[in-house]
């Protein structure tokens, strides 16, 4: 549970840090709530569109935009365990999921 915790608190600095760009940002409040009720698809989060937006409009350098991006996605990846599942390619996917069903059902010691 401690552990969980200590990911909660850092991505809720992470996402205060993206509010305090945003706030401070010259972006169009109607774009940034645009981009925030948009759908998201695993792994192209919330945070990555409006890092990506803070970018377009200069608020941001290409450097920050990945160390920021990096650091979102590093923590998207432990709060959703299963995601590197859909950037599998179907087939992968189901030989994947046979090859862990088979080792575990049919040759457990």
């Amino acid at each position: 549970m401690l552990l969980v915790y200590a990911e909660d608190k850092v991505m809720k600095e992470l996402r205060k840090k993206l509010d305090y760009l945003l706030k401070n940002s010259s972006g169009d409040d109607e774009v940034i709530e645009a981009i925030k009720q948009e759908p998201t698809i695993a792994p192209f989060s919330t945070e990555a569109h409006l890092l990506a937006y803070l970018l377009s409009i200069g608020e941001i350098t290409y450097e920050e935009y990945i160390g920021l991006n990096h650091e979102f996605y590093e923590r998207y990846q432990q709060e959703n365990q299963y995601l590197e599942l859909f950037e599998m390619a179907p087939r992968t996917f189901g030989q994947t999921w046979e090859n862990s069903i088979s080792e575990n059902c049919f040759h457990s010691s």
